[in-house]
């Protein structure tokens, strides 16, 4: 399963209470303990790997940025998941849009990085095109 996180732009408009309104557009969809702040329209790819009977094998959250910026995973830029699908040699392939940027993404998960379950980003190549 691959998918987009984030907050899309328009919806903080959308006859909200006033509250979650503010919130909003102040970056803050997710307010729990830990949560990282990102304004409308950054997003991650959120990518999910179960069994036939729905157990959970993986799941992990990437996002384009460059290797230079300290910020924290999903504060600036982003790239949303839209596709995902197996490779041969039993890993998973990501394509992924930043339409904010109008560049494709696609990231190659190796076999060995999803066994690791590390959130490093070890074992993945990116490619943009733009």
């Amino acid at each position: 399963i691959a998918c987009g996180t984030g907050i899309e732009p328009e919806q903080c408009n959308s006859g909200l209470p006033k509250a979650v309104r503010a919130n909003c557009t102040e970056g803050i969809g997710d307010n729990r303990p830990g949560a990282i702040p990102r304004d409308p329209d950054t997003w991650q790819a959120m990518s999910v790997m179960t069994d036939a009977d729905g157990t959970l094998l993986w799941q992990r959250v990437d996002s384009y940025r460059p290797h230079v910026d300290p910020a924290p995973l999903g504060q600036n830029g982003g790239s949303a998941a839209e596709w995902g699908t197996l490779t041969s040699e039993g890993g998973v392939v990501l394509f992924m849009d930043d339409p904010a940027a109008g560049s494709l993404g696609i990231m190659k998960l190796s076999p060995q990085s999803l066994a690791s379950g590390n959130g490093s980003g070890k074992g993945a190549r990116v490619v943009e095109v733009q």
